[in-house]
């Protein structure tokens, strides 16, 4: 008989996988696009906000920072509180990660985001702003799920909630 999903066959249940702390950053423009990257990892491919894992040492707002100014060459812009905490099993390259991510926003003019000027491109494929139904009526996946609703209650609160939303 085998052992049922999830359990090891002495009934110990599996180790979660190794933690990556992250911080992303949703950049919206003066029109209330949304910038998303389209990363390919490894047969992978979806839409997400700039952002990645914390150095040693690093704060997640410091991480935030560094990898707008790596991915997108900007600087010198500020961050909304957290906005959002997600914890998701998945697939980093080849190693299967528990990422936590927290989210900030940041409102920025367009034209400023060059990324002739960013440093660090790891799988970025395209830079892309969207309206938000064109997210919702996307095809390919956009990570956070919540995106959206994230934004749009952002927008509609004038700013950061007072707690930081937990996505799945």
């Amino acid at each position: 008989m085998r052992a049922p999903q999830g359990v090891i066959d002495d009934g110990t249940p599996p180790t979660p996988p190794p933690l990556r702390r992250a911080a992303r950053v949703i950049v919206l423009d003066e029109a209330g696009r949304v910038l998303l990257l389209r990363i390919v990892d490894h047969g992978r491919v979806f839409w997400a906000t700039p952002g990645g894992s914390l150095e040693a040492g690093e704060s997640e707002e410091g991480a935030a920072l560094r990898e707008v100014a790596e991915e997108l060459g900007l600087d010198g812009i500020s961050l909304s509180p957290p906005l959002a905490r997600r914890i998701k099993d998945h697939r980093v390259g080849t190693v299967q990660r528990r990422q936590v991510e927290t989210y900030y926003l940041t409102r920025v003019d367009a034209a400023r985001v060059d990324a002739v000027t960013g440093t660090q491109t790891d799988n970025i494929q395209e830079r892309r702003w969207w309206h938000l139904e064109e997210i919702a009526a996307g095809t390919e996946p956009v990570y956070p799920a919540e995106l959206t609703d994230l934004v749009e209650t952002y927008l509609k609160e004038g700013g950061a909630p007072a707690f930081s939303a937990q996505l799945r």
